[in-house]
């Protein structure tokens, strides 16, 4: 049983799922890359701009409706699942899947009345009001549902099946890219080809999470209603989810802001420089993503008051330090050649990736203590940091607004103090839990 295997085993059994997700990753990573290419080729960077501007909208409601339903899978169901509780798991399954349905629909429901309404204020040009609609309607519903299907099949240990989801999201991105290249198909038909392919990535997961609970005798049942399956459930679920998930949505709802702060003030071109580098930097980052899904389940199997957990995210946070430098020197010894395969309009983003950078160190260090935290039942501590990092990047952007190099400068550097910042109260918030681990209730033991 996972509660007594060994710290060494534990980490081993880290490791080889994050080689699995990496292969994923690597693959999807390549065939984005060479999909930007072709975009970048293919549009000017004004056009673009108008593609990433198109998605800023839809992404930011799909993260704000987004919940972090995985979340009440794994602390809900992990534990029971290795003692043979079934109810409990099936009751954290159908809680995360309702909940997931829930903010799919009202967040589709609020980016549609946005676009319809107020194109202008949402960053869309009116001739491309039809395709703000589609791009609402392919790309919400799926990042919604995606939390709580890939929180099933990582509760039950088939990474392999979630590193699938990218490379098939990748290849059909860029097969419909090399199509829409082909017939020149312009903004509409490359904003297609991104949407498309995220709905199709997102059902294959959908498929692969209901074969694996009927392979395991459990229901692909989405509970409707919540708050009276909530009463059977372990005390403070509803303490969790909304922390985690608003937590979760301000934090990832920035960069959307930012876009379209950028594209009101600079225009469409400058979100495309913007718009690169972030591309760029996520998908380097998501090696420390990687790290944060292989340890996950194991984390919430293992007891907080123990010195497993600790000595199991004490190696991960070496790892991350590691993994976080080399990926700051190859952005910035290797970001010159990546960016000249764009075409000399897009070389100016350089600068603005490079300054940006720092981000990843604090970012992929800050990910194994997150994970600590919401063990310790500290998920409302996380929104507090969160909000106030999400608050810290808007003030560095107006104090640094006015210089005359914003745009590399001062718009990097912003994106970089935010993490930091994020980073300090983590480590800050971490401490303070260590010395008083003996007292924390796991969430699984609380009362009902």
């Amino acid at each position: 049983m996972a509660l007594v295997k060994s710290d060494s085993t534990v980490f081993v059994g880290v490791m080889k799922n994050v080689a699995k997700l990496f292969l994923g990753q690597a693959m999807a990573g390549v065939l984005g890359l060479v999909y930007t290419i072709l975009a970048a080729r293919a549009l000017t960077p004004a056009e673009f701009g108008e593609v990433t501007l198109l998605y800023a909208w839809p992404r930011l409601m799909a993260l704000m409706g987004s919940g972090r339903s995985w979340q009440v899978i794994l602390h809900y169901g992990a534990a029971p699942l290795e003692k043979g509780e079934k109810p409990p798991v099936q009751n954290a399954i159908s809680f995360a899947l309702g909940l997931d349905l829930f903010t799919a629909f009202f967040a589709t429901l609020v980016a549609m009345l946005g676009v319809f309404f107020f194109p202008t204020a949402v960053g869309l040009n009116e001739s491309l009001l039809a395709m703000g609609l589609i791009a609402a309607l392919l790309t919400i519903p799926a990042t919604c549902l995606n939390s709580s299907t890939t929180g099933i099949l990582r509760l039950f240990g088939r990474m392999g099946l979630v590193a699938k989801q990218e490379p098939y999201t990748a290849i059909i991105r860029l097969l419909l890219g090399g199509i829409v290249w082909f017939m020149g198909g312009g903004v509409v038909g490359f904003a297609l080809a991104v949407g498309i392919a995220t709905m199709a990535g997102q059902i294959y997961v959908f498929y692969a999470a209901s074969a694996v609970l009927k392979e395991n005798g459990f229901l692909f049942s989405p509970a409707l209603r919540l708050m009276r399956l909530s009463h059977e459930m372990p005390k403070g679920v509803w303490r969790l989810m909304f922390s985690a998930s608003l937590g979760y949505s301000l934090n990832a709802a920035v960069n959307p802001a930012v876009f379209m702060i950028v594209g009101r003030f600079f225009g469409p071109a400058a979100v495309a420089f913007f718009g690169l580098a972030e591309t760029f930097l996520r998908a380097i980052a998501k090696i420390g993503r990687l790290l944060e899904e292989s340890y996950y389940p194991d984390l919430a199997r293992l007891d907080i008051r123990s010195s497993k957990p600790w000595a199991l995210v004490g190696r991960i946070e070496l790892l991350a330090l590691s993994v976080s430098v080399l990926t700051i020197l190859i952005t910035c010894f290797g970001g010159h050649f990546i960016f000249s395969l764009l075409g000399k309009d897009y070389l100016a983003a350089l600068p603005l990736m490079q300054w940006m950078s720092p981000s990843l160190l604090f970012m992929m260090m800050g990910l194994p203590l997150e994970g600590l935290l919401y063990c310790a039942g500290k998920s409302l501590s996380i929104l507090w940091v969160q909000i106030f990092s999400a608050f810290s990047m808007f003030v560095f952007i107006v104090v640094f607004m006015a210089t005359p190099s914003f745009l590399t400068f001062g718009l990097g550097l912003s994106y970089s103090l935010a993490a930091m910042v994020k980073f300090f109260f983590y480590l800050l918030g971490v401490g303070m839990i260590f010395s008083a681990r003996e007292k924390i209730i796991p969430l699984h033991e609380r009362k009902i």
